[in-house]
């Protein structure tokens, strides 16, 4: 009560001091801070009442993130950190996982470090995969990886990743099924069939991921 009286003495003799210009400016800004302020609390709650669904869901302990003596190695593997869409969203993902800081992050690319690539920490661990299945393999297991990212479409990798239970791999399809049915039918046979196999997968094409997976 005291600060409503507070409020209203401020306002009153705000008013006796400026002009109906400014005063009218000042409800103004007043009222979209207003506005605003609503509007993140709303957010928040949002927020709060979903994270408490998913972790009623899956049965998660509410310090679930602060009681993990050590972190999970998360790998991710892409072709390349510059150009196109599937190395700017490979560089957003690493920069909004590294945050959590629950996850030991690894890149693994086909193509060496360039010039004007798209940031990534510096502390992030990065090894290049020259000769595919072989040295996927033993990077894997030599750095422990719990949790495998792919941007890619390798049927070979795709058919090892699939036969193991470590690392648990998310398949994130950056191309569309309808381009790869047109642009080599036998090998999108080959690359379904793989997909049909797998437990995880994010595709970026909303019809392919609403509607196929």
């Amino acid at each position: 009560m005291n600060n409503i009286r507070k409020l209203i003495k401020l306002i009153i003799e705000t008013v006796q001091k400026l002009n109906y210009n400014k005063l009218f400016l000042l409800i103004i800004i007043f009222l979209v801070k207003f506005y605003y302020n609503k509007r993140i609390k709303f957010s928040n709650s949002e927020i709060i009442k979903n994270y408490s669904k998913i972790k009623l869901y899956l049965n998660l302990n509410s310090n679930l993130f602060y009681n993990l003596n050590n972190k999970i190695n998360l790998g991710i593997y892409s072709f390349g950190l510059k150009n196109g869409g599937r190395a700017r969203l490979t560089s957003i993902l690493i920069n909004y996982l590294e945050k959590l800081k629950i996850f030991k992050i690894f890149l693994f690319t086909k193509l060496s470090k360039q010039d004007d690539e798209y940031p990534i920490p510096e502390d992030i661990k990065r090894m290049i995969i020259k000769d595919s299945l072989k040295y996927l393999k033993k990077i894997i297991s030599k750095n422990k990886i719990d949790i495998l990212i792919y941007n890619l479409n390798n049927v070979q990798e795709m058919n090892y990743l699939n036969s193991k239970i470590i690392p648990k791999t998310i398949y994130y399809q950056h191309t569309s099924y309808f381009y790869m049915l047109y642009y080599n039918y036998t090998s999108f046979l080959s690359l379904y069939k793989e997909y049909q196999k797998s437990k995880y997968i994010v595709s970026l094409i909303p019809i392919e991921n609403n509607y196929i997976y």
